[in-house]
């Protein structure tokens, strides 16, 4: 197949302010390029791509890491990012994050004709990921798995290494095409009245967040705004709410003494019973549990 063109490692080490671990590109039937970071360095770094990317960029995170990050100028995250834990970015999406911690990341370049391609051999219609950065970071042991055998994969540059990283990519594009929300059209672009109500979830998650009153924030009916939310942005309202104050709320379990039913409250739940049941949806683990293991 056509082999896109990807940032050169000269590029991306310009971009990052230093060279990659170990870099694997031009991988043969896919396409792929796939890149390691790695920063043992506990002083502040700031990274920033505003440059349009015309591929998917899949991130794993082969070691945990404290980062605050942005999409499209919009923060996302604030907290602590786990090992093994993965984020997707679609093309043309700005994206920055600053981190005081060391952090090893292995980034998968995966060109969109390669998807496409492997979206029709499945009978899928396919032109992107839905609400990928809902929440940014999440839990993906396949895909961790795949990342670590990429990690071996890419610092030998023999024939049958580069094999070896190729069908592992393959097997990833699968796995993220039949266990990601596919869109079949191009992302909208969210209009501004959606973006003002996404920003007052993010800065009022405490507040009693109603579908009538982000309606009115956007000038929508309640019905226009619920459709044209989760089109643009991949999830629900009620969702994105969740998100923002789980967010919140593992924040302050990592980085303050905070009661639990303190935390709760200040997170926009009715009370810790509450709290605590979506937490252990979300997690899998308890607040209390989660804080203890810290």
């Amino acid at each position: 197949m056509a082999q896109p063109v990807f940032p050169s490692i000269e590029q991306q080490t310009e971009e990052w302010r230093m060279k990659p671990a170990a870099v694997l590109t031009d991988l043969q039937s896919t396409g792929a390029a796939v890149f390691r970071w790695q920063r043992s360095s506990t002083d502040s770094y700031h990274f920033e791509r505003t440059e349009p990317r015309e591929h998917v960029l899949l991130s794993v995170m082969l070691a945990p890491m404290q980062s605050r990050a942005a999409v499209g100028g919009r923060q996302v995250w604030d907290g602590q990012i786990h090992s093994g834990q993965v984020r997707l970015l679609q093309p043309s999406q700005s994206a920055s994050w600053d981190t005081r911690s060391a952090f090893d990341i292995l980034h998968v370049h995966l060109p969109m004709p390669a998807l496409t391609a492997a979206a029709q051999e499945q009978g899928l219609s396919f032109a992107g990921f839905r609400g990928t950065h809902q929440p940014l970071y999440q839990n993906d042991k396949v895909a961790h798995l795949l990342a670590r055998q990429l990690a071996l994969s890419i610092g030998d540059n023999s024939r049958g290494a580069r094999e070896q990283a190729d069908l592992s990519v393959q097997v990833l594009i699968a796995h993220l095409l039949n266990s990601y929300e596919l869109s079949s059209t191009q992302p909208r672009v969210a209009s501004q009245g959606l973006m003002d109500a996404l920003r007052y979830i993010e800065r009022h998650p405490c507040e009693k967040l109603c579908i009538a009153r982000l309606a009115a924030i956007a000038a929508m009916s309640e019905f226009h705004f619920a459709r044209e939310f989760k089109r643009a942005f991949g999830t629900s309202p009620h969702a994105h709410v969740l998100v923002v104050r789980l967010q919140r709320a593992r924040n302050a379990l990592e980085n303050s003494a905070k009661t639990i039913l303190e935390i709760a409250l200040e997170s926009g739940f009715a009370d810790s019973s509450h709290f605590a049941r979506v937490f252990r949806k979300a997690y899998g683990i308890s607040p209390t549990d989660f804080r203890q293991s810290r």
